[in-house]
């Protein structure tokens, strides 16, 4: 008996309405002449079922929570001067040639449809800086090195294991979003995107950070780094970004803060550090924090072994008297900062 891959099994379509009631017809009531035009969670099955070459000043427009599955041509002037396309959460399996006439569109969200495959973008290249592409059935990272204006990118929740050299083209990514993939491996995957400023790998299957994937110089710019929910048992290779702000392992087994990697040197304006539901289990890591007395103002140690220490929040605080917060709580009540807990409960 064969196989089947439950990424290869497609959902049905829907069935298309024969003939919509007055009520819904009331619904699809849109004024004309506005620029924001939304028309979300009404069972569209098709653009057919929209008067769209009447959306004479649209600008934006928004077909969330629909049943669309095939994308068919707009009206010309509609392609001209729509500027962001929200079709989130609908059916849609292909992009084919739909874009070819679209001239001025900068954001576009095509997350929670049923995409396989990145095609069909080139067309917008001049103009897209924001494309979304969350929870589709995506594999590879491909059909982007065209889109070289692109500031944020969201591939979170598809089918990817590695990121391969899909991304070496957009040189002005800024924020780039992975999270919830099958990625085990990163290599050299990042080393042209020196603009970028957040990177998120949350729920994936890294068990390491090799020396290829943060070189010196590669990412001078990165701020924000989410490395939590993978296989990580030990910090490293992050000491040359220098520019991090806040530097996120939550969720892995990480007993040991890697005071090579993360001190004030390698890292000179941190604020923010986070490892929630780790393994750190001596008060040793903790104090190895003290020299970030300049810039260190959150860290979020809860659910780590020394969290059972019923004086948790003050010790930390006794140890690093510089911190504004420890795990979600604003330290309020500096004589008593076990208490502060207390008090955001009620």
């Amino acid at each position: 008996m064969s196989h089947v891959d439950d990424d290869d099994i497609e959902d049905p379509l829907p069935s298309r309405p024969t003939q919509r009631s007055s009520d819904e017809q009331e619904v699809l009531h849109v004024n004309v002449k506005d620029e924001v035009i939304e028309i979300n969670n009404v069972r569209l099955f098709s653009f057919d079922e929209v008067a769209l070459n009447e959306l004479q000043n649209c600008t934006s427009l928004s077909m969330r929570k629909n049943l669309i599955h095939v994308l068919t041509d707009f009206p010309e002037a509609l392609q001209r001067q729509l500027v962001e396309l929200d079709l989130f959460d609908n059916k849609i399996r292909k992009i084919d040639g739909f874009f070819a006439q679209f001239s001025s569109l900068t954001k576009l969200d095509l997350s929670y449809n049923q995409i396989k495959e990145i095609s069909g973008l080139e067309p917008l290249a001049p103009t897209l800086t924001e494309l979304y592409l969350v929870e589709n059935r995506i594999k590879e990272i491909s059909g982007l090195d065209s889109l070289v204006n692109l500031r944020v990118l969201e591939l979170g929740g598809n089918r990817l294991r590695e990121v391969g050299d899909g991304l070496k083209e957009l040189v002005n990514l800024e924020e780039l979003w992975l999270g919830k993939n099958k990625i085990a491996q990163l290599g050299s995957a990042f080393n042209t995107l020196k603009k970028l400023r957040r990177l998120s790998l949350q729920a994936n299957r890294l068990t390491e950070v090799t020396q290829d994937v943060f070189p010196l110089d590669a990412n001078p710019a990165l701020k924000e780094l989410y490395l939590s929910e993978n296989g990580l048992q030990e910090i490293s290779h992050v000491s040359k970004l220098s520019s991090i702000q806040l530097l996120d392992y939550s969720f892995n087994p990480i007993r040991v803060i890697n005071g090579d990697e993360v001190n004030p040197s390698t890292m000179p304006i941190l604020e923010e550090f986070w490892l929630t539901d780790g393994k750190v289990d001596s008060w040793d890591e903790v104090s190895k924090f003290c020299g970030f007395g300049e810039t260190l103002r959150t860290v979020y140690l809860e659910r780590n072994p020394i969290e059972q220490d019923k004086r948790y929040r003050d010790k930390v605080y006794l140890a690093l008297p510089f911190l504004t917060q420890i795990d979600s709580w604003p330290i309020v009540n500096k004589g008593n900062v076990e208490a502060d807990r207390a008090i955001h409960r009620r």
